[in-house]
């Protein structure tokens, strides 16, 4: 017996929808399609026998279908060997779908992002989702997606767009459309009795054999009958939210997460929105299907990772919780704005609690957070993130290119020749109470030639006056005032302070002393351009985040500081330089 072609008897239904095929009246009809494949063994060759044939239906437009021949709602690929080279086209899907796709589910298969290529096409597969404002779950469980695509994943997230006005989105009822608990849209009856019960006819109009294998074969399946059909108003109103921050439900669980994911799903964490808050901005109807949400606060279910540290999973967590208490503050703040003042005043003491309480959790996630990003940089290295990587190389190029010594402020030159004079007359200091210091022992020992011998003079009667025993001590010169150099921004706190490198680096880099006029008298906007094209920073350092490279690769005064911590681990001072940069994670755009 052959084993049965799922990818052929799916490419062959999608061609049936395509005009003039057998089965292109009723995807006029009936245009909506959940595609459930999963569990087949596709592989990447499978897939590529059905999603031409899907892409080309997405495609079609013709003056008989305007508005297409199908609108894909769901897609089920899980558990069928996929790699990262078929996201390639299925970004293309997704692309045609931005206004229709429900959920996508490609959990359990093989996907892995370490090559060049990969990482590439992983990119360019989660751009594809700029667009969509429908999507309610994307879950990508169970792969190999390791810390590059976790970054990669960061990166697409933070930039990603989530909040957009749409003109005339508010949407007023409709007297024509009745809107029922299932997301289906019943047409109010009419004259005749074709028009009391659409769906019915709709069924008694479907070919029953195509309908039953359909069913049966887990292939092409449609929507049921009458599916819900959305305004132009609502559809402005959906795609207020629109790109992965606008979808609720987030599944990452086993994608073989490390420390050093955990630094950049963080971000993700205290980023993302509730799901209740995201679904106002969703149609109702059918609620996907989710797993175990016992361990999931804000919709990203990230647990169980059995790569992740104990000291990486409890800052997740903790993350979290400080996103939970933020939104949960939030939301009393609007209670309490809609009673009025009075219950403002009534809660005062409990807000007060509430803002000892918030300080001190954020104090101790300051700390855990600073924990793990030198542990990370211990044990997976600075090259374990594009970001960190580049914001080094890009810190180096500034520094050798930019650094000039007419820059280097008064107090630091006046600071380094007085500690120069210091250094002299230490050493001549020494020198001389070295002479000064001989021993009755050391005159003995020296015979008559010393000068200090009683028949020196006897014997040496010409040397008579020109030699003392006992030179005088050298009067000391009187040191210059001199202003002490000020610490540059950031300094690491002395160790006798008892912080050392544990002090929270500052990440005000704005404070530094701007550099006014650059090499070659190039401005500052030209200089960031080469020199951020020369280490490939576009697309990974934001603007923002290049020129806080410039203004502390250009200072003095960072450099000060890097010096005085010389001695501490490599990690350590990689760190404190990344957190003064602000270069350690993905920044939103502005």
């Amino acid at each position: 017996m052959g084993r049965l072609n799922y990818s052929a008897v799916l490419s062959k239904d999608l061609r049936k929808r395509i005009p003039p095929g057998t089965a292109s009246r009723a995807a006029l009809r009936d245009p909506y399609l959940e595609i459930d494949i999963a569990a087949k063994d596709l592989t990447d060759e499978g897939f590529d026998q059905f999603i031409d044939d899907l892409i080309e239906c997405l495609e079609f437009r013709d003056t008989d279908h305007p508005q297409g021949i199908a609108k894909l709602h769901e897609l089920h690929l899980q558990q069928n060997a996929l790699t990262t080279r078929s996201l390639h086209k299925l970004a293309r899907v997704v692309s045609l779908s931005e206004r229709d796709l429900r959920e996508l589910d490609l959990s359990d298969n093989n996907l892995e992002v370490h090559t060049v290529e990969q990482r590439k096409i992983w990119q360019e597969f989660l751009e594809s989702f700029r667009g969509c404002f429908m999507l309610k779950k994307l879950d990508f469980s169970r792969n190999a997606l390791g810390p590059r695509g976790l970054e990669i994943l960061a990166k697409v997230y933070v930039k990603s767009d989530l909040d957009f006005f749409e003109p005339d989105s508010i949407i007023t009822d409709e007297p024509h459309r009745v809107e029922t608990s299932s997301d289906h849209a019943v047409l109010p009856p009419e004259v005749g009795k074709e028009n009391a019960n659409p769906g019915t006819q709709f069924l008694s109009n479907t070919p029953r054999k195509s309908r039953s294998m359909l069913q049966s074969k887990g292939r092409c399946q449609t929507l049921s009958p009458a599916a819900r059909v959305c305004t132009e108003a609502e559809l402005r109103r959906y795609s207020c939210t629109r790109g992965l921050r606008s979808i609720p439900y987030l599944i990452l669980s086993n994608v073989s997460m490390t420390s050093g994911s955990a630094v950049h799903l963080s971000t993700i964490l205290s980023m993302h929105r509730a799901p209740e808050r995201l679904l106002a901005f969703l149609p109702g109807g059918k609620a996907p299907n989710l797993p175990d949400l016992a361990g999931c606060s804000k919709g990203i279910v990230w647990l169980p990772n059995e790569g992740l540290g104990s000291l990486a999973r409890e800052f997740l967590e903790m993350t979290e919780k400080i996103g939970q208490s933020g939104s949960d503050t939030e939301s009393e703040g609007d209670v309490n704005d809609s009673n009025g003042p009075r219950a403002v005043h009534g809660v005062s003491h409990g807000d007060v609690k509430r803002r000892q309480m918030r300080k001190k959790l954020d104090v101790e996630y300051t700390r855990l957070k600073k924990r793990v990003r030198i542990d990370v940089l211990n044990f997976e290295g600075v090259h374990s993130a594009e970001i960190w990587s580049v914001a080094l190389k890009m810190m180096v190029q500034c520094r050798a290119i930019l650094l000039e010594d007419r820059d280097r402020p008064p107090a630091a030159a006046s600071s380094e020749s007085s500690q120069l004079e210091r250094t002299l007359d230490h050493e001549s200091q020494t020198k001389h109470e070295a002479f000064c210091t001989t021993t009755e022992s050391d005159i003995v020992a020296s015979g008559p030639f010393h000068p200090s011998t009683e028949n020196f003079d006897i014997h040496f009667p010409i040397l008579q006056g020109k030699t003392r025993p006992v030179s005088p001590p050298p009067q000391e010169r009187p040191k210059k005032a001199t202003n002490p150099m000020p610490p540059p921004h950031g300094k690491l706190p002395s160790s006798s302070s008892g912080k050392g490198l544990n002090h929270a680096a500052s990440t005000a880099t704005n404070s530094l002393p701007r550099k006014e006029k650059w090499r070659f008298d190039l401005p500052m906007e030209i200089w960031r351009r080469i020199i951020a094209n020369a280490v490939g920073a576009e697309g990974i350092l934001d603007r923002e985040q290049q020129l806080q490279i410039m203004y502390y690769s250009t200072n003095w005064n960072s450099l000060a500081q890097e010096m005085s911590v010389k001695g501490a681990a490599d990690n350590q001072q990689i760190w404190k330089i990344l957190e003064s940069m602000d270069c350690f994670t993905y920044r939103p755009p502005s």
